[in-house]
């Protein structure tokens, strides 16, 4: 029997996002699709209706922007969430002082302060609706620098560390804040982040997904999906910072 909760779910369109609508389409009497683009909203809308049954509402909200932001934040609080996905978020490869500054100031807008303000908005109502909590998608390149990718991963690594911290502050209200932490996925943020990704390994976002989830009802408040990503953030722990980055940067550098 399907729970009478409704989950929302941002950056839904495609990728993760849409993996996580498909997933818990199967468990959730309603989803709340936030995205952009209307019309690939509606179209994956029809699809998660014709095959889970589901109630969809889609909001085409740009979430760097301030109006759009807001609005959001007003329906929120207007619907009884149990659950919010923040997968929204975007990457920028290159050179650092060679990408345009308003491409670090959208990403940081989306990545943080968008993210920021919606765990503010629904936190409350969450705990109000007996909700279950929030996933927040982080990475796993927000264990350490990452040269030609270092505001990306400086905006996960925030992610992980407001996850992690908000999950131990709330843990007495009984809902749990986690950061899902996955490495490359075969999604088209790969594309848009004009990174080459050849020799490393592309996981698949349903598996992402499931993996997530089933970490988010373990209460677990950081999870890293597959074994080669736990055992690389195992050994990033372990590492001096200097010489991660310099590791890193001998990988990364010419992906662009």
């Amino acid at each position: 029997m399907k729970e009478i909760k409704t989950v929302l779910i941002t950056g839904a369109s495609s990728g993760l996002g849409e993996a996580f609508s498909h997933l818990l389409a199967q468990s959730f009497q309603q989803i709340i699709l936030v995205a952009r683009n209307e019309q690939t909203l509606l179209t994956l809308a029809r699809e998660l209706q014709k095959s889970y049954g589901v109630d969809v509402i889609c909001w085409p909200h740009d979430l760097t922007s301030e109006e759009d932001l807001n609005a959001l934040i007003h329906k929120i609080k207007s619907h009884k969430i149990s659950l919010l996905i923040n997968n929204a978020g975007e990457g920028v490869y290159g050179e650092f002082h060679q990408v345009a500054y308003e491409r670090y100031h959208h990403l940081v807008e989306l990545n943080i302060s968008a993210l920021t303000a919606l765990n503010y908005a629904a936190i409350p109502e969450i705990i109000a609706n007996h909700g279950m909590g929030i996933i927040n998608i982080a990475s796993l390149a927000a264990l350490q620098p990452l040269p030609f990718m270092a505001v990306y991963t400086a905006s996960k690594s925030y992610v992980l560390h407001l996850s992690a911290a908000l999950n131990e502050e709330y843990s007495h209200s009984g809902i749990s804040i986690m950061a899902l932490c996955p490495g490359f996925i075969q999604t088209p943020f790969i594309a848009k982040a004009a990174i080459n990704t050849q020799g490393f390994p592309l996981a698949d976002p349903y598996s992402v997904a499931a993996q997530g989830w089933n970490a988010f009802i373990a209460k677990k408040s950081v999870y890293i999906p597959g074994r080669q990503n736990a055992l690389l953030a195992l050994l990033i722990r372990f590492t001096p910072r200097k010489l991660a980055a310099k590791i890193a940067f001998y990988l990364m550098r010419k992906r662009g």
